[in-house]
């Protein structure tokens, strides 16, 4: 199953062309095989996952529009923390 974070950038990060504030989704799976899955779809392969903790995927700018198109509305951070920090720690 897949599963998505919304967040805002923390601060700027200009290799990313990424603003403070703007939105970002976190895209997370139950396996790899499931997010290389969903990025698959998407043209998203193993060199877009994000190295940093849990393997995920992050979407900002043009790319929300994937979001978008899955019907992704409102925050799922609950679900987030319930599945994947607790694996993280």
């Amino acid at each position: 199953m897949v599963y998505f974070l919304s967040h805002r950038a923390h601060r700027d990060y200009p290799w990313l062309n990424l603003k403070k504030g703007q939105q970002i989704y976190k895209v997370l799976a139950d396996s790899l095989s499931d997010l290389l899955e969903w990025g698959k779809r998407f043209g998203l392969t193993r060199p877009h996952i994000s190295r940093s903790g849990i393997p995920h995927f992050d979407l900002w700018g043009s790319r929300l529009v994937l979001i978008k198109m899955q019907g992704i509305k409102g925050d799922h951070k609950k679900i987030y923390r319930r599945r994947f920090l607790r694996k993280a720690n």
